[in-house]
């Protein structure tokens, strides 16, 4: 469980807790934005972003993961060294589906590349998903939006040697419920 302090949003109030945590030496963060500090996390959760709904997702799946006794760690692709990424027992990455928000393709672009630097994964379970919410357009185009997105990152890491075990559309409406979801199949599968 996550307490946040009145005067502040979380994610302000987790930043500036984590800045305290580092100035006093703390290595084990609880949620981190910047670099995850946890030794050898068994979910370690990247997203594109250090904010929006995708970092929010991340948030949501470490927080799940911590509540059923495991560590957690967050990252965003320009916080993280690839090398890292080893460290974790399971990795779960995402971002926002792509489409005609004013992002374009720039937050799948920026995962796709993240992925190709990595390190051979050898084995390591993974869960992919991109968050979406509703355009206007068809549902079969947001459909085929978030089905690329997902078919991309899954085969960035299979090209990795990773074993994609979970995949996962969140939308922004349900994200609590989608993050357990997801953390559940990637779990299930790993164990």
């Amino acid at each position: 469980m996550i307490t946040t302090h009145p005067n502040l949003g979380l994610l302000q109030w987790a930043h500036r807790r984590n800045l305290s945590r580092s100035a006093a030496g703390n290595p084990n963060r609880d949620f981190e934005s910047e670099s995850p500090r946890v030794m050898r996390p068994d979910v370690l959760v990247v997203c594109e972003s250090p904010r929006g709904k995708a970092h929010t997702v991340s948030e949501a799946i470490a927080e799940v993961a911590k509540a059923r006794g495991l560590t957690a760690a967050i990252a965003t692709v320009d916080s993280i060294a690839p090398d890292e990424v080893t460290d974790a027992r399971s990795l779960i990455a995402g971002c926002w589906m792509p489409g005609r928000a004013p992002l374009g393709d720039e937050p799948k672009a920026r995962m796709t590349a993240w992925i190709r630097s990595l390190p051979p994964l050898g084995g390591k379970p993974v869960g992919v998903f991109c968050t979406y919410r509703f355009f206007p357009t068809t549902f079969a185009d947001l459909a085929a939006r978030t089905a690329e997105t997902e078919r991309c990152l899954a085969e960035g890491f299979e090209s990795k040697a990773a074993a994609v075990l979970a995949r996962k559309s969140i939308h922004i409406g349900s994200i609590q419920t989608d993050a357990v979801r997801l953390l559940d199949e990637l779990l299930g599968e790993a164990l």
